[in-house]
């Protein structure tokens, strides 16, 4: 909905987002009214059929769907709220953490990893 502009907004509101998520929580502390879906394209659903206002889960998620799928369709308002990072798990010990986190490095230094963002998810 257009007069929805960033999160506080969300106050007293019907948002979708994915059951069990930390979203859930995210959304319970701004006071919005939760509709769980079980899944985000069940969520994006809802949001397509007007039967919530707004849809809050992963940025990135949301980026790339509001890029693609649902370009023209929905817009991403407002700053990241409510930030946690992703990470990569490895075993113990394992001989992957080094190479990974050198190829990510790398990515990074050369802008690799900024093209492909801009690609996927629009520019920040």
């Amino acid at each position: 909905h257009s007069d929805i502009s960033d999160h506080q907004d969300l106050r007293n509101r019907l948002v979708a987002t994915v059951e069990g998520t930390t979203s859930v929580a995210a959304l319970e502390k701004l006071d919005a009214f939760v509709v769980p879906a079980k899944t985000i394209d069940l969520a994006y659903e809802k949001l397509l059929k007007d039967e919530v206002d707004a849809l809050v889960f992963d940025a990135p998620t949301i980026l790339y769907y509001a890029r693609n799928r649902g370009a023209g369709r929905v817009s991403v308002v407002g700053p990241l709220f409510d930030i946690q990072y992703y990470g990569f798990l490895f075993p113990y010990g394992s001989d992957l953490r080094e190479p990974v986190n050198r190829a990510l490095l790398k990515l990074k230094e050369d802008g690799r990893y900024h093209r492909l963002y801009s690609k996927w998810f629009g520019s920040n």
